[in-house]
């Protein structure tokens, strides 16, 4: 994906959660501690604005695919500006592969995607996928959760899931593999969670949220895959040291909002 759609993807965002949260720019410029102009650059997708996005989206889903969570191929340019993913609603000859966003899927727009709740994707995955598919589906989903609580992902909303399917006759749809998978908070300090999780949208307070979602994915062990998560982390932060030095604060904001799991789960 090109540096620049990755900036003007996160600039809708943060406008559209404050809008949607009912603030003007000028009281979220004091509740963040900015000044107005500042927010203002930030919604028009100020390029110096989200310094290191190619490179947070590359760590996260690096992230991911080392705990074995299914992910589109993907890679970060030599000038680490630019973050690529292949389509994954493409089979291997090009020919479209059904895909339905869980936005879609509920029968909602766009705007309306930061509101249902992770349990509802839980609840679509056992109504939309055949028995053989939801056990993975489900336990993908856990994961793909609970990594962006680790990360700090604030942005995991209903269009950024979603379901594959050969034909909708065919009874065959699974969870499709992660994507936009990155780390908010080294933007927005005090970012929340996109979707309720067990009555809660705090990061902070995601750790005990994440069990009882356990619960409604009907997850064994999810301490242990949550742990396998934190291990992946450390992992990939380590196996990529030119990515610390150049994106420090990106690196430092994973690093902090996973604190508190490793400090409860490590």
């Amino acid at each position: 994906m090109d540096y620049s759609l990755l900036i003007s993807r996160l600039a809708k965002q943060i406008r559209e959660k404050r809008m949607n949260r009912g603030l003007t720019q000028a009281h979220l410029a004091q509740l963040a501690g900015l000044t107005r102009q500042k927010v203002i650059a930030v919604e028009k997708g100020s390029r110096d604005e989200f310094p290191g996005l190619a490179i947070n989206e590359f760590l996260c889903m690096s992230i991911a695919k080392d705990a074995g969570i299914p992910v589109p191929e993907f890679y970060l340019s030599d000038n680490t500006r630019l973050f690529v993913m292949r389509r994954f609603d493409r089979d291997e000859q090009l020919n479209p592969i059904g895909f339905e966003d869980m936005a879609a899927l509920m029968g909602l727009s766009a705007d309306q995607k930061y509101s249902k709740s992770y349990a509802a994707i839980a609840r679509a995955i056992r109504l939309f996928c055949p028995a053989e598919h939801q056990r993975s589906s489900l336990d993908q989903l856990f994961d793909s959760v609970a990594l962006s609580c680790i990360v700090g992902n604030g942005d995991a909303h209903l269009k950024n899931f979603g379901l594959l399917y050969s034909e909708p006759t065919q009874r065959d749809a699974r969870l499709a593999p992660a994507y936009d998978i990155v780390n908010t908070t080294a933007y927005i300090p005090e970012d929340v969670l996109a979707l309720d999780l067990a009555g809660n949208k705090s990061i902070f307070a995601s750790r005990q949220g994440l069990l009882e979602f356990a619960q409604s994915c009907e997850v064994e062990r999810p301490k242990e895959r949550i742990q396998r998560l934190l291990t992946s982390l450390e992992r990939v932060l380590e196996r990529y040291p030119q990515h610390r030095e150049q994106a420090p604060h990106v690196v430092s904001a994973i690093q902090q909002s996973a604190a508190p799991f490793a400090l409860t789960f490590g």
